[in-house]
């Protein structure tokens, strides 16, 4: 499992990280996501993703493929266009 702190990331940088560990490895947690909108946009690879803390709007929106649980609250849009 890979995990990403998203503490000091920008949202660019955190979901940039997100799809380059899709190419290594089928499950990924993140960290910290301090409930930030668009945390996993447009992921298209069969991974399950753990997000450990909330996420903010549109939160893994236009995706196909992975299995996304949040451990926390998330806003509306949470899986939209999936």
């Amino acid at each position: 499992m890979v995990q990403i702190d998203a503490g000091d990331l920008s949202l660019r940088e955190l979901n940039t990280r997100i799809r380059q560990a899709a190419e290594q490895t089928n499950r990924i947690a993140v960290l910290n996501p301090d409930a930030r909108h668009n945390i996993a946009v447009g992921l298209t690879r069969p991974v399950h993703l753990t997000i450990r803390g909330s996420g903010g709007y549109f939160c893994a929106g236009l995706v196909d493929g992975p299995t996304v649980d949040v451990e926390g609250n998330v806003g509306w849009g949470f899986g939209d266009n999936l």
